[in-house]
């Protein structure tokens, strides 16, 4: 018989999550791309990595490409040419 007192045994569950909601998960999400694009210019400019920015727009536009080819907005840009 457990003791109905006894904190309950968190192990690898841990707390619940809270639920922050659509909107605030991706304003918090958006936040946070602008501190990473902000630091990574910041860096760039300091450093005079000059190069890092063209680098990281093409990894941009990659991951766009990677992320949008399984939508159907290549069928909207193909329609188009």
């Amino acid at each position: 018989m457990t003791d109905p007192a006894a904190p309950e045994p968190t192990g690898l569950t841990g707390p619940r999550p809270v639920d922050l909601g659509f909107g605030l998960r991706c304003r918090l999400r958006a936040k946070h791309a602008r501190t990473l694009v902000h630091e990574i210019r910041a860096h760039g400019a300091d450093q005079k990595l000059w190069w890092l920015f063209p680098v990281t727009a093409l990894l941009i536009l990659l991951a766009l490409a990677v992320t949008t080819t399984t939508t159907a907005l290549p069928v909207a840009v193909y329609a188009l040419f």
